[in-house]
């Protein structure tokens, strides 16, 4: 199967340089199309050597959205608001 996918890639010198002491924090993201994560980390090593970046299949982040909603908080299309007692 040769199918391409797509990948995020976060810079993570972003990511740790623009902490401040916060939770929280902003950072680059690139979308990389390629068959295979390891073709992904290294087209985005060759596109920045000097940057450090966290690869991860975009899938994963789709599969992992957490929707707001106003009545409770839909994670993956269930509704996952527990019922107050």
């Amino acid at each position: 199967m040769n199918e391409y996918k797509t990948f995020l890639a976060i810079n993570l010198n972003d990511f740790h340089a623009n902490q401040n002491g916060e939770p929280e924090t902003h950072a680059q993201i690139k979308f990389i199309s390629a068959k295979t994560i390891e073709a992904a980390k290294e087209h985005v090593h060759r596109l920045e050597p000097k940057t450090a970046w966290f690869v991860i299949p975009k899938s994963y982040c789709d599969e992992n959205i957490v929707y707001a909603e106003r009545a409770g908080i839909i994670q993956g299309g269930k509704n996952t608001r527990k019922q107050s007692q």
